[in-house]
């Protein structure tokens, strides 16, 4: 077979497979999928169109997915239109250790160690109809796990006591979502999606798999592929002992691929400097770290006697000959604004969404 015609199989038994037509296969996809087959299995038939739209499944479920805030959270892993053979053997290399503990986990909310849905969209649909029931309906399905435990459960419910216990907590449980776009869904202690969600994270965090793909791969036993990089933007507040808050903005940067390549790493750095506002924008330098510093020495900028404190500054600035001269006050005044502004942008200046709710 051609590579066209193989790519055309493979492209048909996908629209067979997927009657909704809400998941459909990338060419991107496919073609990384041939890519790797090739590589492996030399000259491609109708023998390979299985393996084929199985490694196109998975990589589309890798790639095709982004968080909808990607530029608060730093998801750099779309910038990354590339999946090798190491990545493949390695995440299945990840995936026999943590089948046992997945194998549990479909045991314990469906009673086999099956994957008990046949596709994404079947696995997403039963996500949206549990994350819509009414918490008590949940509890009523977890007899099972103790009597009286289940008891207490359920009196707290049927009280209306259960706020402070079974409130909305800051759990999220994360799947790929109907329109390209990771979604979430906050889940309730105790619930079929709570234990779906810690599970899923618990996977996540001890192998680098995304969230998302874990939660996949428990639902539908699609294998997830561990992202060459990632990457999270972790903005938080913090409120001081004087009373005062402090913004902080990190980038994380996890790589996990044994063969990256300069035009990712590229990739990165220009998307992180996006990130941190410093496109095109040069540090500090000396003499703006001697101002900044001569300014903070003296105590900086006064509430009142404004204009004999910018006067002092000048004199004395003036006065060390390998320092720039400033002709006027106002000149010292406006770049030390200009240096604060720098530094308030990196360090402590938070955007709306970030701010505390008062």
């Amino acid at each position: 077979m051609t590579r066209n015609d193989f790519f055309e199989a493979i492209k048909r038994k996908a629209e067979l497979a997927d009657e909704t037509g809400a998941y459909v296969l990338s060419r991107k996809s496919i073609d990384l999928a041939i890519d790797l087959l090739e590589v492996s299995e030399g000259e491609l038939g109708k023998r390979h169109i299985g393996d084929a739209l199985q490694f196109a499944c998975r990589i589309e479920n890798h790639m095709g997915y982004r968080e909808k805030n990607s530029k608060e959270t730093g998801d750099y892993n779309s910038f990354i239109q590339r999946v090798t053979q190491q990545d493949i053997v390695g995440s299945d290399y990840l995936v026999e250790q943590i089948t046992p503990s997945v194998n549990h986990v479909r045991e314990m909310l469906f009673g086999d160690c099956e994957p008990p849905f046949d596709s994404i969209a079947a696995a997403v649909s039963w996500i949206r109809k549990k994350a819509a029931e009414p918490l008590s309906a949940d509890i009523k399905t977890k007899k099972e796990r103790g009597v009286k435990e289940y008891q207490r459960l359920r009196g707290l419910v049927i009280s209306g006591e259960a706020i402070g216990l079974f409130g909305v907590s800051r759990n999220y449980l994360d799947f790929p979502g109907e329109d390209g776009f990771i979604s979430s869904v906050p889940v309730v202690q105790q619930t079929d999606l709570a234990i779906l969600a810690s599970h899923a994270k618990r996977i996540s965090e001890a192998t680098g798999f995304r969230k998302y793909a874990a939660t996949v791969y428990i639902l539908t036993g699609l294998k997830p592929i561990l992202p060459r990089v990632n990457t999270s933007v972790r903005p938080s507040w913090h409120e001081l002992p004087a009373g005062n808050h402090l913004w902080r903005k990190n980038i994380v940067i996890e790589i996990n691929a044994a063969d990256l390549t300069f035009n990712e790493l590229k990739a990165i750095y220009d998307n992180y400097r996006k990130d941190l506002g410093i496109v095109k924008k040069k540090p500090l330098n000396v003499q703006q770290a001697r101002l900044y510093n001569l300014v903070v020495n003296k105590g900086g900028p006064p509430a009142k006697g404004a204009t004999a404190f910018w006067r002092a500054i000048q004199k004395e600035w003036n006065s060390d000959t390998s320092n720039s001269s400033y002709q006027t006050w106002e000149g010292v005044y406006q770049r030390y604004k200009t240096i604060e502004d720098k530094l308030k942008n990196l360090y402590n200046e938070a955007p709306d969404q970030y701010a505390p709710k008062q």
